[in-house]
Order: structure tokens, then sequence, then C-alpha cells
């Protein structure tokens, strides 16, 4: 890591707060509420977390606050409630709303999806100045690093290409396919009333089961054993025609 106003190994302009416990306090309160609520926002360097591109304690406390962020309070406050019922060690049987079933399903696939994508497209790719593929300036070391560096931040960008904005990875170097996958990813979003954008992933997810219902010929589409009613899919619908008009 850089000190403060150095430039770093990859060429990245570094303001560190490393050494100034005033500054690192500063640092950490204002990186906290950017990735809390996927904003994005860095004052460390002109290239986000790049030059924290091997801590993978920052980073996992980054996707952990996107993820916090990114479910929606209704998620945080059934889970509240679920934690709460095994502390009290209740007998009964926590159930879960349909809503945070959904949420949580849908959240954790589209960063599946996003991760085995782009996971793909970058093993395969043949373009040398692509991120899997790119050489350093001595052409002898990979420029982001070993195997497990580059399979990092393609799981990094995954979870937060979707809505919160921050990268280790500049998204230049990510190969075409890649790229498409991330837009994809960030069409989707986050979950409904959360910090983060979208067409969220609720609305994504009734709409993938109610074109299966058509497919398979079920009269109604049910989801956890739970029927939408049909004026729900409308709703549906109509949230993704204005952004796909767009």
């Amino acid at each position: 890591m850089a000190k403060n106003g150095e430039i770093d190994a990859n060429g990245v302009w570094l303001n560190s707060p490393k050494g100034d416990w005033a500054k690192a306090f500063r640092f950490g309160f204002f990186h906290t509420i950017s990735a809390i609520n996927n904003a994005g926002f860095d004052i460390m360097s002109g290239f986000s977390l790049m030059p924290y591109y091997t801590d993978y304690f920052v980073q996992i406390c980054f996707i952990t606050l996107f993820i916090i962020g990114g479910l929606g309070y209704p998620v945080l406050f059934d889970l509240k409630g679920y934690f709460s019922h095994k502390i009290k060690r209740k007998k009964s049987r926590y159930h879960f709303t349909l809503f945070t079933k959904l949420s949580l399903s849908v959240y954790f696939l589209v960063f599946l999806f996003g991760l085995a994508t782009s996971l793909g497209f970058e093993l395969t790719s043949t373009n040398i100045e692509s991120m899997w593929n790119k050489l350093d300036s001595s052409g002898q070391n990979y420029f982001y690093g070993n195997v497990f560096n580059r399979l990092f931040g393609i799981f990094f960008t995954s979870f937060s290409t979707r809505s919160a904005g921050f990268f280790t990875v500049h998204l230049k170097d990510f190969s075409l396919g890649s790229t498409i996958t991330f837009m994809i990813m960030m069409f989707i979003g986050a979950s409904p009333a959360s910090t983060g954008g979208g067409v969220r992933t609720t609305t994504i997810g009734v709409f993938l089961m109610s074109i299966f219902n058509m497919v398979v010929d079920k009269p109604r589409v049910r989801i956890f054993k739970r029927a939408i009613k049909k004026i729900q899919l409308i709703c549906q619908v109509k949230c993704l025609e204005l952004p796909l008009s767009l």
C-alpha cells in the first residue's frame, strides 16, 4: 500500500489514510456510508478500490455492506425476526415472508449468474488486453496478479457492479461478454426498498416465473407455494416496459 500522495505499483494515485488515525476514521466513516448506500463514491483515489486490489479484508467488508444495503429493509427486518426467534428458542417454526424468500433467492441467483457468466467469458477470452490475459509493463507477469487475485477480482465485481459502483478491476479491461453481463446485472439491480437501483430483483423474479408458467401452460403463477395475483403480474410487466423502452 502506498503512503499518502504516492503512486502505488500499478501507477494508481492513492490518498492513503495509513498512519493517520484521524484520517482513517474519516475515510472509514465516509466509505461505510457510501458502500451501504450502494453509492460508489470514494475519496481515496481516482480509481475506486483498485489500490486495495489484494486487500481482501477491505473488499469483504465492502461486499458485506453492499449486501446489507441491497437486500432491502423489509428483508432485514424479517431476518432480524428470524434470529430473534432462534435466540429465544421458540419451538414454533419461523415463517419468512414471500417477499423475503423471493428477494433473497433472486438477489443471490443474479450474483451467481454474473459470476459464472463473466468468469466463463474471461477464461475463454483470446483478447490479450482482457483482465484475465493482460500483462504488466515488463511483459512477464499478469497485470492483475495470480489466478486467485483475478478470480477474486471477478467475484468482487459481480457483487459490486449491479448497483454499488465500486471496482477493483477497471471495467474497460473486461471482455465484451463480461461487460454485457454486467449491464444486465445493473439493469436488474437490487431488491425493493433497498439502497440499490435497478428494476428490482422481485420484478425480474415474478416476470421470469410468469414466462415459465406460460411455457408449461399453467393457469396460475405460483412462487414458493403462493399464488401471485394477476394485477401484480401486470404491475411487474409495467415496471419493465419503461426502462426497456429507454
